[in-house]
């Protein structure tokens, strides 16, 4: 089973470090990546200015897998992966639908930091078009996904939230709010943990560096 990440020159270390160093003791025997070589956000902050424009440039490389109905698993470049990820995912996957994708629980909503789906023309198409809503509406790819979420019918995919205890985060712990550098306490039944709920390109390598001390 394959990984692939995507990231802007900003978080490039983070995707080799987390993502790429981490991927064979996950259980991933190969990585997508796509590095932007232009830094479209200049602070890499969320939401400032040129954040919707590089996000939603995510979606644009997930519409450009191969179409071959093979199962994907995609993280940001702010996610650590730990052993046994790839593993569960083929056993979380295995009986869904093909045009299904999982995506990471952001407690408030889902999360398109980590996505798990079959590269079906269906699921690479709905990537396809989410990239071109957020180009047409100037917005990120979160928050595009929520508005065709909350106006849309028909979706030509099934979607659903990834267990918290396997794909965590700050706020899957109970945390609503950005991390400040508090002790971090990483469930023994975390295969994946993403830096969201977290600021800045500085904060989230404190935070992986960690999560990932220690822990395989």
């Amino acid at each position: 089973m394959l990984v692939a990440t995507y990231a802007t020159p900003s978080h490039v270390p983070m995707a080799k470090r987390f993502v790429l160093d981490r991927m064979g003791l996950a259980g991933f025997r190969g990585c997508i990546t796509h590095f932007e070589e232009h830094q479209a956000c200049e602070s890499a902050t969320f939401k400032r200015l040129g954040w919707n424009y590089a996000t939603a440039r995510k979606y644009e490389f997930l519409a450009s897998l191969p179409e071959n109905s093979r199962p994907v698993l995609f993280v940001d470049a702010d996610v650590a992966l730990f052993k046994g990820l790839a593993q569960w995912c083929i056993a979380c996957i295995e009986d869904r639908y093909p045009n299904w994708i999982g995506y990471g629980d952001d407690v408030v909503q889902w999360c398109t930091g980590v996505m798990l789906f079959r590269c079906t023309p269906e699921v690479l198409g709905w990537f396809r078009f989410c990239h071109q809503f957020c180009m047409l509406m100037e917005e990120n790819d979160q928050d595009g996904l929520h508005i065709l979420r909350a106006n849309g019918k028909n979706m030509p995919v099934q979607c659903d939230v990834l267990p918290g205890n396997r794909v965590t985060n700050w706020a899957t712990l109970g945390h609503m709010h950005p991390w400040q550098g508090e002790p971090i306490d990483v469930p023994d039944t975390t295969l994946a943990w993403h830096a969201n709920w977290c600021v800045g390109v500085e904060a989230k390598t404190r935070m992986l560096t960690e999560v990932t001390s220690g822990k395989l």
